[in-house]
């Protein structure tokens, strides 16, 4: 019984939803399809907690009853579990130490340092 409580625990995306970052945002499934789109003020106040995580890796917050999935591209979040691809750049020749770029998309940074990428 007890570790059966501390799989459940484990399984949980948690974290938050902190701000919107565009007007209009996409909304999506499960899956990752594109079901619709919502103005920024029809969402969830924030900061909105994390509910669930799509096969993308997006955050899901409950809306309505139900729950929908965010890019991550269009949303800052906090303490956010959920899975984060990175976008390496190669290193420079003269030997920077930069290996990781902005995409300039205002999307937050993963665990690694780098930005969070939409898959």
């Amino acid at each position: 019984m007890m570790v059966l409580f501390i799989a459940l625990a484990a399984a949980a995306p948690g974290g938050l939803v902190t701000d919107y970052l565009r007007p209009n945002l996409q909304l999506h499934d499960d899956a990752g399809k594109t079901v619709g789109t919502s103005p920024k003020g029809d969402l969830p106040k924030t900061p909105a907690p994390i509910k669930e995580v799509n096969a993308l890796g997006e955050p899901g917050i409950e809306m309505q009853g139900r729950i929908v999935f965010l890019r991550n591209a269009e949303v800052m979040t906090r303490n956010f579990s959920g899975v984060c691809a990175t976008l390496a750049a190669p290193a420079k020749a003269s030997g920077s130490s930069l290996a990781m770029t902005d995409v300039g998309t205002g999307s937050k940074l993963s665990t690694t340092g780098g930005p969070c990428v939409p898959r």
